[in-house]
């Protein structure tokens, strides 16, 4: 027994239970529980992985609120106010919280 044993016993205990809800949720009959709506995945996927390559080049102050702006193409409705309101305190507060708080070595400013 190493220092990982009792997490991956508890990782294939969730496995085991996941594939045997999946298993009976197949072999029941009854309505579906929703469509599937690819937009929202791609916008999230495609928000993280900009925020990856964009961290270090342009310094969190504008990664932020572009990440977010990217995010919030799979939110229908959401109007502009909301998105930069949203821009503002997200980012404020990562500032204060990484950078500030935790002592991160984060980027505020592009190139810097």
């Amino acid at each position: 027994m190493g220092p990982g044993y009792f997490p991956r016993k508890i990782a294939w205990l969730a496995l085991l239970v996941g594939g045997l809800i999946l298993v009976r949720s197949v072999q029941r009959n009854g309505p579906s529980l929703f469509r599937f709506h690819a937009r929202p995945l791609l916008a999230t996927v495609c928000a993280v992985l900009i925020f990856g390559v964009c961290i270090n080049r342009l310094g969190l102050l504008v990664t932020a609120p572009l990440v977010l702006g990217i995010a919030a193409l799979g939110v229908p409705g959401l109007s502009v106010r909301q998105y930069l309101v949203l821009a503002a305190i997200v980012t404020s507060a990562a500032a204060l919280v990484f950078v500030q708080g935790l002592g991160l070595t984060i980027p505020l400013f592009p190139g810097g």
